[in-house]
């Protein structure tokens, strides 16, 4: 994979087998973390994890830097930065959305579904991130999110200056959602990553990490966790039985 990304970095036959590669190590990562899970936060994630207060101050701080009108990639990144925020915090997603397109939707368009889409309906006023390639997409299969209504001014500010600034563009002739910081080439999504990480350090001086963000909202649900666990304990099944066969939602309807 390093000598993949080393010797043939943006050629799209080594992407796609750089992207199989990809799914080989994450399984094998999954099998030796399940191996050791145990349930308790270690020290590292209680550290790292953040609290409201911390999240709404990253988000003050991040809206403020924007500026009122957007001439230079500079102010963009701005705006790009608080979009990134706000996105993946309320998308829960990994950071596929990196690798999204990014258009005014147009009901007479088919968009290939061999990308991800970020797709701004100016009619309704809504934004739409369309998912159709990701980690899990084999067992998932594709999905719909309408992104933070409030959100919308945000998104199309961001478009209409994207184009203005004139970034490079897909070989289809659409732009991407997020570049790097020159507009030269369209973010990957470990530079994702270390910006999300510095989004934390510049504002509050704690990394921020996608990891820790997702286990935090997993984390509330463990109180009805420990209930499954004990019912299905008493019920003599594992839990993934008590869910998958025996619970039902409608029953008492």
């Amino acid at each position: 994979m390093v000598i993949i990304k080393t010797f043939y970095f943006n050629d799209k036959k080594w992407e796609d087998i750089y992207k199989i590669y990809e799914v080989y190590r994450d399984k094998i990562k999954e099998q030796i973390q399940s191996q050791y899970a145990t349930g308790e936060a270690t020290d590292k994630q209680k550290q790292k994890v953040l609290t409201e207060q911390e999240k709404q101050e990253i988000e003050k701080q991040l809206k403020e830097q924007i500026p009122r009108t957007i001439k230079h990639p500079y102010q963009l990144v701005k705006l790009r930065n608080y979009i990134i925020y706000k996105t993946l915090n309320y998308l829960l997603t990994r950071l596929d959305i990196g690798d999204a397109k990014f258009a005014i939707y147009k009901k007479t368009i088919k968009y290939d579904i061999n990308y991800n889409w970020v797709l701004i309906n100016k009619k309704d006023k809504k934004v739409f991130y369309y998912q159709n390639q990701f980690k899990t997409k084999e067992t998932e299969g594709r999905n719909e999110y309408e992104l933070e209504p409030e959100m919308y001014k945000y998104y199309l500010k961001y478009y209409n200056a994207l184009v203005k600034l004139n970034p490079v563009k897909a070989e289809d002739g659409n732009i991407y959602f997020l570049y790097n910081e020159d507009l030269q080439n369209k973010i990957t999504l470990g530079t994702l990553s270390k910006v999300f990480i510095k989004l934390g350090i510049n504002t509050i001086n704690k990394p921020l990490s996608i990891h820790i963000l997702r286990t935090d909202i997993a984390s509330e649900d463990t109180p009805a966790l420990d209930k499954i666990k004990s019912k299905a304990k008493k019920m003599n099944h594992d839990p993934r039985t008590h869910i998958t066969y025996y619970m039902k939602k409608d029953l008492r309807d």
